[in-house]
């Protein structure tokens, strides 16, 4: 079996088991190449952190920004292999298994091992790509469903820097929240990082073109310089990260125009959060998409949105309708709001509540490292055109508690486009 016939099997599964075609990058098939090579054809948490650092080396860079040592990420390493049955050699053709299951590293990667999917699945699913990162993502974070860890990976990178790495606790579960979202940086630093990057460079003698990645130290030739010495490029580049861009306010303005779906708006929010972040004159910092406070027999609380302000990391509330869907009544002498806003908001009454209680709130915090209490709701719905005026639109959303806040999609990208001008 030839690499094309692998890679066109890997992406057959992966389309198959997400019941869609993905979007997948080219890093992410480099490090699936590897299943046919491990034992039972599919890879658990030490043969996905292997192929990881050997294809990302900005990943173990990561790590020690997240406070991870060095010593203990090779320890780390030391210690998947020796729990590893199988090497992973791609050279080793004699073990290579022609009916690898990319289902299985799926499986162990997004799955509850209750036939239910994680959060990082349903991530995937929205947003129609899938990354290293999800994948890195996806093995971290399955370890925290029940009591004990029960993946290698989460629990060597725990013990070797000094966590409990047996059974789950609240600090363990934070450090894993914030190592996930440290290496989702990755993805801002270097936007295509994902792909398979070559750079032009000049060796002292000819122009090469040579396999490259943001983060780590690379030497570009096996080759010396002429003068004997190597030539070595620090892959410490950043690349400006450009917000607010005009092909996004043309994106939104789209969407808003065409019908979209709930699930549009709430991709383009999830790629470009910058148009979250200005609701709040700039006070936000992040956004959490799709955070489930709480999901049992058949009752979900799954706010689309948690803003998170700059000053107290305290997270307000945010929820998607269609821009589609008309605010208020124009009835004659009972012009209010309509039947479906005041559900919408009475939805996100019962977020609020959530959050009341103090044991729901130290369960927020364990699961996410945010913090929440008597948020504001946002709810975004609907046109400007709806109101006669802004006094009307101020007069009719008079009627709500100060903690409601009620934005039309024009009012997002008007609030984006000031803001932009503000920041420039």
């Amino acid at each position: 079996m030839n690499i094309k016939t692998v890679r066109s099997e890997i992406i057959k599964q992966l389309n198959s088991w997400f019941a869609q075609k993905l979007q997948i990058d080219e890093r992410l098939l480099q490090i699936l190449e590897y299943s046919p090579y491990c034992k039972g054809g599919w890879m658990d948490s030490a043969d996905i952190f292997s192929a990881t650092i050997e294809t990302m080396p900005s990943i173990p860079d990561i790590l020690m920004r997240a406070g991870i040592d060095e010593v203990s990420i090779k320890d780390s390493t030391k210690e998947l292999r020796k729990l590893k049955s199988f090497r992973i050699n791609k050279n080793s053709h004699n073990d290579f298994k022609k009916d690898f299951n990319i289902e299985g590293t799926l499986n162990f990667s997004f799955g509850d091992g209750y036939f239910e999917k994680t959060d990082t699945y349903k991530k995937i699913k929205n947003k129609g790509n899938i990354t290293v990162i999800d994948l890195l993502e996806g093995v971290l974070s399955v370890g925290e469903i029940g009591y004990q860890i029960n993946n290698e990976l989460t629990g060597s990178l725990l013990k070797n820097s000094d966590h409990e790495y047996v059974y789950w606790d609240r600090k363990n579960k934070k450090f894993i929240n914030e190592l996930v979202n440290k290496i989702r940086i990755l993805e801002n630093i270097d936007q295509s990082i994902g792909n398979q990057q070559f750079l032009l460079h000049w060796d002292g003698k000819n122009y090469r073109f040579s396999p490259f990645g943001a983060t780590g130290i690379y030497q570009f030739s096996n080759e010396p310089l002429k003068d004997g010495s190597l030539f070595i490029a620090r892959g410490n580049v950043i690349q400006p990260i450009q917000r607010f861009k005009e092909e996004a306010f043309d994106e939104l303005e789209y969407l808003i125009n065409n019908q979209a779906l709930e699930e549009k708006f709430q991709s383009f929010f999830e790629r470009n959060p910058e148009f979250l972040l200005a609701l709040n004159s700039g006070k936000y910092v992040d956004i959490h998409p799709q955070v489930v406070l709480h999901e049992d027999n058949g009752e979900r609380l799954i706010p689309d949105f948690m803003l998170e302000k700059v000053n107290d990391h305290f997270c307000d509330i945010c929820d998607l309708k269609l821009a589609t869907q008309t605010i208020k009544k124009f009835k004659r002498h009972r012009s209010g709001f309509r039947a479906v806003i005041h559900e919408a908001i009475s939805q996100l009454e019962t977020y609020r509540n959530w959050f009341e209680d103090k044991h729901n709130r130290d369960l927020f915090n364990q699961r996410t490292g945010l913090k929440a209490y008597r948020p504001k709701v946002v709810l975004i719905v609907g046109r400007n055109l709806d109101y006669y005026s802004d006094i009307e639109r101020i007069q009719k959303e008079d009627i709500f508690p100060k903690h409601v806040e009620v934005v039309p999609y024009d009012e997002v990208l008007l609030r984006a486009r000031l803001y932009k001008s503000l920041v420039k």
